[in-house]
């Protein structure tokens, strides 16, 4: 069960909502913890590592100074 109102947290902020509509209007990277917004820049260090390990699984040869781009490139073409 959900109760409003309530607060919720994004990275630019917390703001409290009155019901489900104004929840629903805000969209995403609003959470209902503090702790569960993700820190800035941490999603892409996971992305890449995922990225550098298909790479790896699908057997391309990574230059580490690949942009993202490039290395998602060169999965494709694997």
């Amino acid at each position: 069960m959900i109760y409003y109102p309530k607060w919720l947290y994004s990275a630019s902020g917390a703001q409290i909502v009155p019901d489900e509509a104004a929840h629903a209007a805000l969209g995403k990277g609003w959470y209902e913890s503090p702790v569960d917004v993700p820190v800035a820049g941490h999603d892409a260090v996971i992305d890449r590592q995922a990225l550098i390990d298909l790479a790896a699984a699908k057997g391309v040869k990574v230059d580490k100074r690949w942009s993202d781009e490039r290395l998602s490139s060169e999965i494709e073409k694997a």
